[in-house]
């Protein structure tokens, strides 16, 4: 099976833990997240089919997306 949706999370504020729901309806999607050009990484939890949250050591923006 092919997983052609997407959600792009825009975090505008600085944070250390981002909750996101995607309402993708999938259990483990993929979670990439940028700031800027940089990829940066963070503890994904998946909270549920529609949410996951990422925990951070410190504050960021940016932007994750989620397939």
């Amino acid at each position: 099976m092919v997983n052609d949706k997407r959600y792009i999370h825009t975090q505008g504020v600085a944070s250390s833990t981002w909750v996101i729901t995607h309402n993708l309806d999938y259990d483990y999607p993929t979670v990439r997240v940028f700031d800027g050009d940089t990829e940066i990484f963070g503890r994904v939890a998946y909270t549920d089919s529609n949410t996951v949250t990422i925990t951070f050591l410190g504050p960021y923006t940016g932007i994750a997306t989620i397939n």
